[in-house]
């Protein structure tokens, strides 16, 4: 017996930043009500099919592996089994459910499968995946500068300030580790590694004597 496997993606693409901005527009129209929540659909493969298979997370477009089948709710076992993803990153290694069950079947609702498309395609979501960190990035880039220019509006500034400071420095890792993964996917299926870097990666940290904080801008410049 099988368990079927249900997802609000489609199973296939071929350009990994449209597919993302497709979905996260529907999304927002899902959010704002324009349109209605999306139907999940039957994907080509049953869970039991899954161990070995790797996704890609929607929101943060990380990489995972499915390394096995554990219970979907460890305090009623007899809801059944769902797929566990490894996540890896330059901190440490983490597991959680690739899905949730719902009676008899499985709904994956943030997660892609592209093991099964083309490499170079698979090459693509590696970029994307760097579009996310360089997002990120300016996100905490610009909260220092705010926090330098305003220090009175914060509370437990220090503490704040440092948070901020360490979330710069692991997005700089993780851009740089997820470089070296496109290296080596590239030389796995000997493909032209596409050298894309995005210019906030770039960026350094906002010291008290950064420009930009002495201007009073928040608008983010490559330094």
């Amino acid at each position: 017996m099988t368990t079927p496997v249900y997802s609000r993606y489609r199973p296939t693409h071929d350009n990994p930043r449209a597919f993302v901005a497709e979905e996260q527009a529907r999304w927002m129209d899902e959010v704002h009500r324009r349109n209605p929540e999306y139907e999940p659909q039957l994907l080509p493969w049953p869970m039991e099919e899954l161990v070995g298979t790797a996704w890609r997370n929607l929101p943060t477009r990380s990489l995972c592996t499915v390394v096995g089948l554990a219970p979907a709710d460890v305090n009623h076992p007899q809801n059944g089994l769902a797929p566990i993803s490894e996540h890896k990153n330059c901190k440490f290694v983490f597991r959680w459910n690739l899905g949730v069950r719902h009676e008899d079947r499985l709904v994956v609702n943030h997660y892609v499968r592209v093991d099964h498309l083309p490499p170079a395609v698979q090459l693509a979501w590696f970029d994307v995946e760097l579009d996310y960190y360089a997002a990120q990035l300016l996100r905490y880039e610009g909260e220092m500068i705010r926090m330098y220019q305003n220090p009175d509006s914060y509370s437990c500034w220090g503490v704040n300030l440092r948070h901020e400071q360490e979330e710069f420095t692991e997005q700089v890792q993780e851009a740089k580790r997820t470089l070296r993964d496109r290296a080596a996917f590239a030389r796995l299926y000997n493909l032209p590694d596409t050298g894309y870097w995005p210019e906030p990666l770039g960026h350094r940290m906002p010291t008290p004597g950064d420009p930009r904080v002495r201007a009073g801008e928040t608008q983010l410049m490559l330094l």
